[in-house]
């Protein structure tokens, strides 16, 4: 009995490593790289929230995984397929879609626009004839309870939070000028 339970924590244990990706999980990483353009931002969050307790250097570690890849393998990947990928891609891209709308209209959009947006850049990234695209369309379509429960399971994922922002007081043109040569001379 001890054997096992042993035998046991070691699995656990060995399955928590830092840097142990299943196949599967690096082909969506390699999937969410691919579609992104080859940008390395969205596939090292996707590392990162996979693995919680990811210490290493997580671009490094995509872009490695991207030249280790044999070319038959880097072919057949087929990101638009990997729904997982493109599910992951389009909350990435939603979430940088919030942000704008906060640094430019001064406030979050609501949860309807959240989810117009993700099934948006989700139509976008999957092209036309996609199943999970057209059923959240629907579900969108049908109300927006759908949408606020989304919305909710998404902040909460990206550990997003609806708060009013403090106001920064706005300064006079010269107050400004004197902070700014201050640092200047600090320099």
């Amino acid at each position: 009995m001890e054997i096992k339970l042993l035998q046991q924590r070691q699995r656990r244990a060995a399955s928590r490593q830092l840097h142990k990706f299943s196949k599967k999980q690096q082909r969506v990483a390699m999937s969410i790289y691919v579609l992104d353009n080859y940008k390395v931002q969205a596939a090292v969050e996707y590392v990162k929230k996979a693995k919680r307790t990811w210490s290493g250097d997580a671009t490094h570690q995509v872009e490695q995984w991207f030249l280790d890849m044999p070319m038959n393998e880097l072919t057949a990947l087929n990101p638009q397929r990997n729904v997982k990928a493109l599910r992951f891609l389009a909350e990435f891209r939603t979430v940088k879609f919030i942000q704008e709308c906060n640094f430019q209209r001064g406030h979050a959009p609501t949860s309807a626009e959240a989810a117009s947006a993700y099934v948006r850049i989700l139509r976008e990234l999957a092209g036309e004839h996609c199943a999970c695209v057209e059923s959240l369309e629907k579900s969108l379509d049908g109300g927006s309870r759908w949408a606020r429960r989304w919305v909710q399971q998404w902040r909460k994922r990206w550990d997003l939070s609806v708060q009013v922002l403090r106001s920064h007081g706005v300064l006079d043109l010269n107050t400004k000028v004197s902070r700014a040569i201050l640092v200047h001379y600090q320099i």
